[in-house]
């Protein structure tokens, strides 16, 4: 790979990474303003939706989308790449539709089945109809290293979502189906028109293409199911062992680790282009010297978010939210762990031997709920932020397993990784007493902030993003 190519994955990473995280914030920050605009009861029913909005998307898309990057390795025709996006694009519309129109048929049944008011569930069929689209077409802007297109959309999508609902709301009486147009109608909109520009660049359905994208999709099912229990299940059993409010004090801390999960889930999607290539290439090298550089970065960030934790906890939730700092460190090396069980994911990805991630997914949220039925009695609800951590230690040593399985264990080092990943763990943990040492803490962060200005005037990283927001 030339220099150039290397500067423009590097600018298409960044571009992905800050565009897809400032997407996925914007959607957070909205909560406060539904939670205010809507009654208890309307936001009770806004999350239902959203819930069964998650669900039938990965039951009725397939996720197909997930199958695009290990395609374009193994597609190098430009054409016969544009049928396999032509082919996916299609499914992705008649699969769904045709599914919707059982719904529709039965809808008094399935409209009491999930809860939902007619007019509700009619919302959310429309929306599955089209909802995969957009997700494609960024899988094959990724897999090309083209990021302008992809960024403006994402950001445009949340940004034009947020403002048709806010001119909704103050426009219908109906706060709550304000809220759902203003975020589906405009998302589908986009995806009907990226839709259009598909098939006018090629219509062609192929079975082989098809039959591709399902052996590596389907078996991804039960994983994306078991992954959305095990984002939920913790509140749910806290409410029901704890109470309301530890499970409220729960979800502010969980909600902000989340943003660091985004935030890693977007620097991995705009990596595994790159990564497949260098795979592909057998050059095993250059992928361990760009985990060494990579991985500093997020153990630095995950040590300085728990470092920053009161204030971030005293900012976002107020006093009353002040004994949820302690579950900081433990929620947000889970995100790290998954960080960097995502890497050997990847290498299952390429080999398309995805039904182990599922059986991964799937035990992970068995042992977690386990855990947390006989924890969080006996505990409290802060033991579910260390079942959540441990079940998350347990699916990377499943997929350290399935890698080595498969042969691959060789491509990162594994050494590196383990040793980095035990420091990053000791020193976050060590945090926990200066929570109530404020004074130590202050100065912790004050040699944290000196040495990295020194690191960040040293690499001249201000003329790097320049450079970037020049291409």
């Amino acid at each position: 790979m030339t220099k150039r190519e290397n500067g423009n994955v590097l600018k298409a990473a960044v571009w992905y990474t800050v565009s897809n995280f400032i997407s996925k914030s914007i959607i957070y920050l909205c909560t406060p303003l539904y939670t205010r605009l809507l009654t208890t009861a309307e936001y009770g029913q806004y999350s239902n939706f959203i819930s069964w909005q998650s669900i039938l998307v990965a039951l009725l898309t397939f996720d197909l989308s997930s199958s695009v990057g290990i395609a374009y390795i193994d597609y190098r025709d430009k054409d016969t790449f544009d049928e396999f996006i032509s082919t996916i694009s299609i499914c992705s519309v008649i699969i769904p539709l045709s599914f919707c129109l059982i719904i529709l048929s039965f809808h008094s049944y399935f409209s009491e089945f999930f809860d939902l008011g007619r007019n509700h569930l009619f919302i959310l069929i429309f929306f599955l109809c089209f909802c995969n689209i957009l997700d494609i077409f960024q899988a094959e802007q990724r897999s090309k290293i083209k990021y302008r297109v992809s960024s403006i959309l994402t950001l445009g999508v949340s940004c034009g979502g947020v403002i048709l609902t806010l001119a909704l709301i103050f426009v219908m009486e109906d706060k709550l189906l304000a809220v759902l147009l203003g975020n589906i109608l405009f998302s589908a909109v986009v995806n009907l028109g990226i839709f259009g520009s598909i098939l006018r660049r090629k219509t062609v359905f192929r079975w082989n293409c098809l039959q591709y994208a399902l052996t590596i999709a389907i078996p991804l099912i039960p994983h994306i199911l078991a992954g959305s229990i095990l984002g939920s299940s913790d509140k749910v059993m806290i409410t029901k062992l704890c109470g309301n409010k530890e499970t409220a004090l729960y979800s502010l801390v969980y909600t902000m680790a989340m943003m660091v999960t985004m935030l890693t889930s977007s620097v991995n999607k705009a990596w595994v282009p790159w990564f497949f290539a260098r795979l592909s290439d057998g050059n095993t090298d250059l992928i361990k010297a760009a985990v060494r550089k990579l991985f500093p970065f997020v153990s630095i960030a995950a040590f300085f978010i728990c470092l920053i934790a009161p204030e971030a906890v005293f900012l976002i939730g107020g006093e009353k939210y002040a004994e949820s700092v302690q579950l900081m460190p433990p929620l947000i090396l889970h995100c790290v762990y998954n960080f960097v069980c995502t890497l050997y994911v990847n290498i299952e990805f390429y080999n398309k031997k995805t039904i182990g991630i599922s059986v991964a997914t799937v035990i992970s949220s068995i042992v977690n709920l386990l855990l947390n039925y006989i924890f969080i009695e006996r505990f409290g609800y802060r033991a579910a932020a260390y079942t959540t951590l441990f079940s998350s230690v347990l699916s990377l040593c499943f997929h350290l397993y399935k890698v080595k399985e498969q042969g691959m264990i060789h491509v990162f080092d594994n050494r590196y990784n383990i040793t980095a990943l035990l420091a990053t763990t000791v020193l976050c943990f060590l945090l926990l007493p200066t929570y109530e040492l404020s004074v130590v803490r202050y100065v912790i962060m004050l040699i944290f902030i000196v040495i990295g200005s020194r690191i960040f005037y040293k690499n001249n990283i201000l003329g790097i993003m320049r450079q970037f927001l020049k291409g």
